[in-house]
């Protein structure tokens, strides 16, 4: 039996088997130059491919930072907004707002901020505004606004903090509660406000992550 390869186009051809089991002088030639009979059925070809990697160019699909609906509402969702934390943060940002375009979705009579608080508390899913209201905020708005947020936690976590040092220490009891700037802080307890400002953190680094 004898084998042969040949490289077809973009095909492995393997030749088709040959015999070579003739009887002596069959065909009328001496043995040893006697011809083989090709084997049709035996071709076989193997495909190849050439994978090469596929490159996109975000910022030509989305420069404005439109659209990732779905991205935008779990990422509002993670922060678990508590009643009053928007506002808070709308007195905040509002003092920043200007002629730019970032800067004018944090006015105070901004719709954003009217959407964002439909998500304080604990609202059933049902009520929760669809993944579509979000697409059109921009993501540098929601990126400043959680950033404007986890900062509120942590000065609220260091108040409530050294309030309870203050606390166990002093006779007195623990000092008047900041809730005239924020109205959250008096119904929170430390725990809380900690787990509240790990949730800001793990969602703006995601957030980060899932955006760039």
């Amino acid at each position: 039996m004898a084998r042969q390869t040949h490289r077809v186009g973009r095909q492995l051809r393997v030749a088709p088997l040959v015999a070579a089991d003739q009887p002596a002088g069959a065909l009328g030639v001496s043995p040893g130059n006697q011809p083989a009979t090709v084997l049709d059925h035996s071709s076989r070809y193997i495909s190849k491919a050439t994978l090469v990697p596929v490159e996109v160019d975000q910022a030509a699909i989305d420069s404005s930072g439109s659209g990732q609906a779905l991205v935008k509402l779990g990422y509002v969702r993670q922060l678990a907004l508590q009643p009053g934390e928007v506002a808070t943060v709308r007195n905040t940002l509002s003092a920043l707002a200007d002629a730019s375009a970032q800067n004018r979705d944090f006015s105070a009579t901004s719709p954003l901020w009217d959407l964002l608080t439909s998500f304080e508390g604990s609202p059933m899913p049902s009520l929760l505004p669809s993944a579509g209201d979000l697409a059109t905020v921009s993501v540098p708005t929601l990126k400043t606004f959680g950033q404007a947020l986890k900062a509120l936690r942590q000065q609220r976590a260091g108040y409530l903090a050294a309030n309870a040092v203050a606390a166990r220490n002093s006779p007195m009891g623990p000092a008047a509660p900041i809730a005239a700037a924020d109205p959250a802080a008096g119904a929170l307890d430390l725990a809380t406000a900690r787990r509240l400002l790990n949730r800001s953190a793990v969602g703006n680094a995601g957030f980060e992550a899932n955006t760039a």
